[in-house]
């Protein structure tokens, strides 16, 4: 049985390299007000639908859908989705087009939102650090007796810890040096 106590500044600091790694090897940042292509191949639908939005909101959704909406996709293919396609919907349920487009309603109010000029108290910022302290969740192994935190109460404790990584993974997104 494996005991090694891994504390949340070590696992976040290795989920950090391992997504900052990924960002390397594949995506290319840009400008956040920078026009994608968004587009719906869902099985009820004759022909995809396809609309655009900026590269803020699309990050924004893509780990929305990540993170709440049951797509079932990690880092990789966040990043992958958004370096091949800008905003890339397949599955076989129209509810994806309702879900995110309340979404971009509910934080935006459209596809193409201002760019806050102040990144750390925005909702891209707010959903990078729930996926980062979600991993970091299963990865953190406290001593046994240890209070044991859920994963909302481990978010809410670690999100401090984890605003200077985040804030280099934005950086990195935007093409700005980390």
């Amino acid at each position: 049985m494996n005991t090694q106590i891994v504390t949340p500044e070590q696992a976040i600091k290795r989920i950090f390299d391992e997504h900052f790694e990924i960002l390397d090897q594949m995506y290319v940042g840009g400008d956040l007000n920078g026009t994608l292509p968004m587009r719906f191949c869902l099985d009820g639908l004759p022909e995809a639908m396809t609309t655009s939005g900026n590269l803020y909101a699309i990050w924004c959704v893509t780990l929305e859908g990540a993170l709440h909406m049951d797509w079932g996709w990690g880092w990789y293919e966040i990043v992958n989705s958004i370096s091949n396609d800008g905003f890339l919907i397949e599955q076989n349920d129209l509810n994806f087009i309702a879900e995110t487009f309340a979404f971009l309603n509910e934080t935006f109010g459209n596809t193409t939102p201002d760019v806050p000029a102040d990144l750390s108290c925005s909702p891209l910022h707010d959903l990078l650090t729930e996926h980062l302290l979600e991993l970091t969740w299963y990865a953190t192994k406290f001593p046994e007796g240890s209070f044991n935190f859920s994963k909302a109460e481990f978010i809410t404790e670690y999100a401090t810890l984890a605003a200077p990584y985040v804030d280099q993974i934005i950086a990195r997104i935007q093409g700005k040096p980390a």
